[in-house]
């Protein structure tokens, strides 16, 4: 009996000793954060430079819509994505109110599809597309004035017959004008775009034309193209049309280059002329690309070679000989 009660004395210290350490490493209980609701602006009370830029059609964001999603973020890295309903916009589409219920000083940032969320905190924010409209802001009492983070270039092409669908710019001295990844930070100290160690850098960004025939680049933080750029036109996936300019020129953030209707400036795009050939030998005044064959046969006149050019891609090819022979050097 005594060897029974002296078990069970030991069983109940055990049971206690057990329950003490259960009470010791319990997690705490972790109260949610207060919802709090902030106003999104991208009025005239902005910080220079503003989200759009006065031209004769405001050029950046202009207005919130429905579906819009922003990313917000505290400086420890926790964040919360807010999509905007229409009962949240106001009518003239420069503000919105939303609810966050994140703790502590708050970041936002958009578009929120356009951002790697465990990378961004601490007011930088980790964006991971290139021609896009960024803009981002820090909390200020109840509300978040948004800035821009880019320079852009704007361009019309509406009144050409051809139907453009896309675009590529490229700056004629190989400059970097954008970020496979890049991050930008935005304070009540400033804005730092792009920040250092931004990678993936881009000489070349493309673009599609929209619905009005315009086509928009989005250079994060701005360039300096010291010897002009280069735009080249695409239909059905093919370069047909260019606009180059030789001209230094700055485009900064929260700068417009508006270039407008640029139909009068294009070029054909015309494949180089292989060596020993000129352009004559390709007639017509429209080349529109070239391919050379080895006929494989002897033609009566003697030629080993032939090539053949279209005159836009729409026409059927059309056949011309040459002589290799006669050529200088292979082509």
């Amino acid at each position: 009996m005594k060897k029974l009660l002296k078990l069970s004395a030991f069983a109940l210290a055990a049971s206690a000793l057990f329950v003490s350490c259960n009470k010791e490493t319990a997690a705490p209980e972790v109260t949610p954060a207060e919802p709090r609701t902030f106003t999104l602006s991208l009025g005239e009370s902005q910080p220079a430079p503003k989200v759009w830029i006065d031209t004769e059609d405001k050029v950046g964001k202009t207005s919130w819509y429905e579906g819009d999603k922003i990313l917000f973020s505290t400086a420890a890295g926790d964040n919360q994505t807010v999509t905007l309903d229409k009962a949240a916009i106001s009518e003239d589409g420069k503000t919105a109110t939303v609810v966050v219920t994140l703790a502590g000083d708050l970041f936002a940032a958009y578009p929120a599809d356009a951002i790697d969320a465990t990378r961004t905190k601490g007011g930088v924010t980790a964006f991971t597309k290139s021609n896009v409209l960024k803009i981002a802001a820090y909390q200020d009492g109840a509300s978040f004035n948004f800035a821009l983070l880019d320079g852009v270039i704007d361009f019309n092409v509406a009144s050409d017959v051809i139907d453009y669908d896309s675009f590529e710019l490229k700056g004629n001295n190989d400059e970097v004008i954008a970020y496979a990844a890049f991050d930008a930070k935005v304070t009540s100290e400033g804005v730092v775009v792009p920040m250092e160690g931004s990678n993936g850098e881009l000489k070349t960004v493309t673009g599609n034309i929209d619905a009005l025939s315009t086509g928009q680049v989005f250079i994060p933080g701005g360039v300096t193209f010291e010897k002009g750029f280069t735009i080249t036109l695409y239909s059905d996936e093919e370069a047909v049309k260019f606009a180059k300019t030789d001209k230094a020129v700055t485009v900064g953030r929260g700068q417009i280059l508006a270039l407008g209707d640029i139909v009068d400036q294009l070029k054909d795009v015309t494949p180089d002329v292989p060596t020993g050939f000129s352009a004559a030998d390709f007639s017509g005044s429209n080349v529109w690309g070239w391919t050379v064959f080895d006929s494989g046969i002897d033609l009566s006149e003697g030629f080993t070679y032939i090539f053949h050019y279209r005159q836009n891609a729409a026409a059927s090819g059309v056949v011309r000989f040459g002589n290799f022979a006669d050529k200088d050097e292979n082509w």
